[in-house]
Parts: structure tokens; C-alpha cells; sequence
């Protein structure tokens, strides 16, 4: 397993999440990979484990909620089939409302898909539920 390519498709993935290339985010992942993220499933329906697919569907969904949407990559930190992002989200919504947040991403790889090429089998991912929930008017 290559570091290099699991550098390459962590980064390829959130310039594809900043570009809004769903379709495309979707390919990139095994059939049946999972997506969890942060928090008490009790108070945020979002947290948890859910198929990839559905999480991208979701995301694009909240992406139409906003104007404009900007990721920064502040770090990663990759080791064999594992890579780890931190990035800063700025958005901005339709009526001018301000989102920020900085999540942590964990992406873990698998080069047992059909092609033989590496995509990812795992997301987990952290991020501050309580500010999105303030961005949406959620509160819990």
C-alpha cells in the first residue's frame, strides 16, 4: 500500500468536497464503506455510522444551503494505508450568515476494490456539531 496514493486520494477528496463533485466523490470510495462521525446520536441524527454514499448525498445536500463554501487543508499526516486531514471550513449562506468549523478526518484505505485500485473503506470523522447546528438553527 502506498503512502503517496493515500496522500493523493485524501487530498483529491476534499478538493472534490470543495468543488462540489459529488458523483465524482463517490467513485472514490469501496461499495458498503463507512462514514462515522463525532457525537451522541441521541442529540445530533447526523452522528454515528452511515453508508459513505448517504453521507455524500448529505453533504451535498447542506452544500445547497450555502452561497459559498471554502476548504483549507492545515495538515495531514499519512501512514501506509491511513491518512489524516485537518481542514478549516468557511461558508457563507444565501442570507450572508457566517459558517465556520475545522474538522479532523480520519480516511482509512483498501486496495481490494474491483479495479485493484486504492479507495477509501473508512471516514471517521470529527468535527463541532454544535457549531453547524448554530449555523442550521438547530438546537438541541
Amino acid at each position: 500500500m502506498s503512502t503517496e496514493e493515500t496522500k493523493r486520494i485524501a487530498l483529491e477528496w476534499i478538493k472534490l468536497v470543495d468543488e462540489s463533485q459529488f458523483d465524482k466523490l463517490k467513485a472514490l470510495a469501496v461499495p458498503g464503506a463507512n462514514w462515522w462521525v463525532n457525537g451522541l446520536t441521541s442529540k445530533a441524527s447526523m452522528a454515528g455510522d452511515a453508508l459513505y454514499t448517504t453521507r455524500i448525498d448529505n453533504l451535498a445536500s447542506f452544500r445547497t444551503t450555502l452561497k459559498s463554501l471554502e476548504l483549507t487543508t492545515r495538515d495531514i499526516i499519512v501512514e501506509g494505508n491511513t491518512a489524516i486531514l485537518e481542514t478549516d471550513v468557511l461558508g457563507t449562506s444565501h442570507d450572508g450568515k457566517v459558517y465556520r468549523n475545522n474538522v479532523m478526518m480520519k480516511f482509512v484505505m483498501d486496495s481490494t476494490s474491483e479495479e485493484g485500485n486504492l479507495k477509501i473503506r473508512e471516514i471517521r470523522e470529527y468535527v463541532d456539531l454544535l457549531a453547524m447546528f448554530e449555523f442550521l438553527g438547530i438546537t438541541i
